[in-house]
């Protein structure tokens, strides 16, 4: 699939913050083998968890660039086990994930206003876009 016709075809989702939905949809439609990438200084996806921000909203933490990534596959696995499950809140409370949970880049605990907002094509993976949100 050429990736640059996914993102001119998914142009509403790059303008703004997506949901867990959406950002497995578009995934869904790149090659699987592919590494993912974060464009917070190049790092690679961590693991989810409520977002400090808003507790009803999921947050993917970062590895350092050089460490063990993950596939796009790998991915919207991790994408796939978040739907339906509650995550606890940084102050209490259970929060179900739900395909139009907002994602946020952040480490746990941290609230860091990276929204991501898109995916493009970045040294032979995709990289996930974010921008700062107020």
């Amino acid at each position: 699939m050429d990736i640059s016709k996914l993102i001119q075809s998914h142009s509403g989702f790059y303008a703004s913050q997506l949901t867990l939905g959406q950002l497995k949809e578009m995934l869904s439609e790149c090659q699987l083998d592919l590494e993912v990438f974060i464009d917070t200084e190049r790092s690679v996806p961590g693991s989810f968890d409520s977002y400090r921000g808003y507790y009803e909203h999921l947050a993917l933490s970062t590895n350092p660039p050089g460490s063990t990534g993950v596939t796009v596959q790998g991915l919207i696995i991790k994408l796939s086990d978040c739907l339906g499950q509650f995550f606890t809140g940084w102050k209490g409370g259970e929060f179900l994930m739900t395909e139009s949970t907002p994602l946020w880049i952040s480490e746990p605990g941290e609230c860091s206003d990276q929204a991501i907002v898109g995916l493009m094509p970045w040294g032979g993976g995709i990289m996930l876009i974010t921008t700062k949100e107020d």
